[in-house]
């Protein structure tokens, strides 16, 4: 859940499966998994700053890595025209080829 208009921070997650639950709370940075059968483990990460992983992404996606988690700049500004042909085609009613987008 990530609510950017409520007054106090509030950020997590919950997953849950065969094997137990999962919380994630991204405010206090703590993970907690709790197995079905109840028994709990607790991850903290107090240390990680919320934007470092974020920063860290950015810059090896603007440095050009080689980085097979990334996509590089030409994939990403496809994946731009397409999502731009998309909304102008609902905005139209018509199809618009990716073509008329670039320049």
């Amino acid at each position: 859940h990530l609510d950017y208009f409520q007054p106090s921070l509030n950020r997590f997650l919950i997953i849950t499966g065969t094997h137990g639950t999962i919380n994630c709370n991204l405010s206090n940075k703590k993970v907690q998994w709790v197995t079905t059968n109840g028994t709990p483990c607790e991850y903290e990460y107090k240390s990680f700053e919320r934007n470092d992983r974020f920063k860290n992404i950015l810059l090896a996606f603007m440095e050009n890595k080689a980085d097979y988690r990334l996509t590089n700049l030409d994939d990403a500004m496809q994946s731009l025209y397409i999502v731009e042909a998309a909304k102008q085609s609902k905005i139209n009613g018509r199809f618009i080829p990716l073509d008329s987008l670039k320049n």
